[in-house]
């Protein structure tokens, strides 16, 4: 692999609501013309958030959309690049630029949007530290789908976060193959209770688990989610994983505490980390 940035292909389409945005993914990524090297759709409330940090909202571009038929908390965002050989580079964006008005999407490549979220990626995070001190949180949690799944695994997960009065949910899908993706949730909350942050995030994870998502995409199965890794993969799985633990960690002093769920606590099992704390 060659870093070739001559070659390098910007692109961003605004989508009518997220049922269009979802199948041109799906599309994209199944035609079989080579893939992008990053693709990144945002549900209607990332959308919305975006327009508000990249100072869109509100301007003539904004009025435009709107007459065109692009709502707010309906239309999604879809950014991204490619790269690699001049031919092949080219000829991906011009693929996906096809397959996108197919759906009806609005082109802003010209916009410089996806360059604007490449300055801004790494940046907007730092917000978070400060934010803590006003009470303000902000968390993510992810998982897996395949892209029969993805309406309904958002639809339920995003029920019961926004099922918490004055909490922002935004949603994305950063991963894509012809099989499905992620669903990357980050969730924004005015609390000073750690329990009440624990209720929401144990949530989380079963309204994930109850809608038929894998626990995780890329972030992995840790301390936090692992009282759930049973459920997920089923107990003659988990009996492999013991018993490798055995054999190569007799002493269990290889990272002790319950990261796969091996040895968990009681509380850990009976997920009750919150259940004694105070709101």
């Amino acid at each position: 692999f060659r870093w070739q940035p001559e070659n390098r292909k910007r692109y961003s389409y605004m989508f009518k609501n997220w049922q269009d945005a979802r199948e041109a993914c799906r599309e994209i990524m199944q035609s079989e013309f080579g893939f992008p090297s990053v693709f990144r759709l945002s549900d209607p409330e990332e959308t919305d958030v975006a327009m508000k940090l990249y100072h869109i909202e509100g301007t003539i571009a904004d009025s435009v959309l709107k007459v065109l038929g692009y709502k707010p908390m309906q239309k999604c965002l879809l950014l991204g690049h490619t790269d690699g050989e001049r031919g092949y580079s080219a000829n991906v964006d011009r693929k996906i630029r096809r397959i996108a008005r197919k759906y009806g999407a609005f082109e802003l490549s010209f916009a410089g949007v996806t360059k604007n979220w490449e300055h801004g990626r790494f940046r907007d995070p730092y917000m978070r530290e400060d934010l803590q001190d006003f009470g303000i949180l902000i968390d993510t949690l992810e998982c897996a789908v395949t892209w029969s799944q993805m309406e309904s695994v958002h639809k339920q997960v995003r029920a019961f976060i926004k099922n918490r009065p004055q909490t922002i949910c935004m949603t994305h899908l950063s991963h894509a193959y012809p099989q499905g993706g992620n669903l990357y949730f980050i969730f924004i909350v005015k609390s000073n209770s750690i329990k009440q942050y624990l209720d929401l995030q144990y949530g989380v994870l079963d309204a994930i688990q109850k809608s038929g998502a894998a626990l995780s995409h890329h972030h992995g199965v840790g301390k936090q989610s692992s009282p759930w890794l049973e459920d997920q993969i089923g107990t003659p799985q988990m009996d492999v994983i013991r018993t490798l633990k055995g054999h190569f960690d007799p002493h269990n002093i290889m990272n002790p505490g319950g990261t796969l769920g091996l040895d968990m606590s009681a509380d850990q099992r009976a997920r009750r980390w919150s259940k004694d704390l105070e709101d």
